[in-house]
């Protein structure tokens, strides 16, 4: 796997809605990609107005995409 595949940069946001009123539905922005297996996104809350910083891998991002749960914001 590698974060090119699933063309991935920093920088950009996209938006994870799997349903309404899914509490798993969130707003990201990828911050950075480490060995190209890893990715550094920052969760966006518009209800509190608060960011928090998570760590995925690749692979994670491939199954939402393949879910077609995640589009670019």
């Amino acid at each position: 796997m590698n974060a090119k595949k699933i063309r991935i940069e920093p920088g950009e946001k996209y938006k994870i809605f799997f349903e309404k009123d899914n509490p798993n539905n969130e707003s990201i922005q990828i911050r950075s990609i480490i060995d190209e297996d890893q990715v550094v996104y920052k969760k966006l809350s518009k209800e509190e107005q608060s960011v928090s910083y998570h760590i995925g891998s690749v692979y994670y991002f491939e199954l939402l995409q393949a879910g077609g749960v995640i589009k670019k914001a």
